[in-house]
């Protein structure tokens, strides 16, 4: 925030330096976004969903920051299996062995709040199992009350209050994360969106399977 400031708003109105500010902004753009996506990736939850988020804001971010937080998509660490199995047990009251014939332990997916691992019911059919990472939900809120405290000090300046609605970007961001907790609520997206395209040949929705699905595993 303080390069920001100082860079961007108050060196571009000093004369003579107006010009180095400009000129350096694009490779100091890129630095910050380049630590924040780092710092995203150690730390996990929700920071990597906000560089996700603000990826995709290019109304509000140069394009040398969007572009470098796309890069998050692709370099979100899988939880142990051992945590994960955990989940599953913890939502179905008894062993991953006892829910699931066969459930492998490398995961075919990883993202900021759930992981994808194949598996195989007992009835033979083969599935894909997404589970929560362990911990997610207070980590979200730990993390969206952190973003909050940013943004209230942030708000404090106001060229930047002025020029973007922080508090209602906050509650975009922070109503999108927590209504992503609820694998119920997406099941029954995933059916509507099947119903709505279902005579759309290039459009296929997997089936829901509700008899293995939780708020935490679908």
């Amino acid at each position: 925030f303080v390069s920001v400031i100082g860079w961007d708003f108050i060196l571009k109105r000093v004369p003579g330096l107006r010009g180095i500010a400009q000129r350096s902004s694009p490779a100091r753009w890129r630095r910050i976004a380049q630590r924040f996506r780092r710092l995203a990736v150690q730390m996990g939850g929700v920071l990597i969903k906000l560089g996700q988020f603000l990826s995709i804001r290019v109304d509000v971010l140069p394009p040398e920051v969007t572009t470098e937080l796309a890069n998050l998509q692709d370099e979100v660490p899988a939880e142990r299996l051992a945590d994960i199995q955990a989940v599953i047990a913890g939502e179905f009251g008894r062993p991953v062995g006892e829910v699931f014939d066969w459930f492998a332990p490398e995961p075919e997916a990883a993202a900021s709040l759930a992981q994808v691992h194949k598996a195989r019911l007992g009835s033979g059919e083969e599935v894909a199992v997404k589970v929560q990472r362990p911990r997610i939900e207070m980590l979200v809120e730990t993390d969206l009350a952190a973003i909050n405290t940013a943004i209230k000090w942030l708000k404090l300046y106001q060229p930047i209050a002025r020029r973007v609605d922080l508090d209602r970007l906050f509650a975009e961001f922070a109503t999108t994360t927590r209504a992503e907790l609820d694998f119920v609520a997406e099941g029954k997206n995933a059916e509507r969106f099947a119903a709505d395209f279902a005579d759309d040949p290039g459009v296929y929705i997997a089936d829901v399977y509700w008899d293995y699905t939780t708020r935490r595993v679908i």
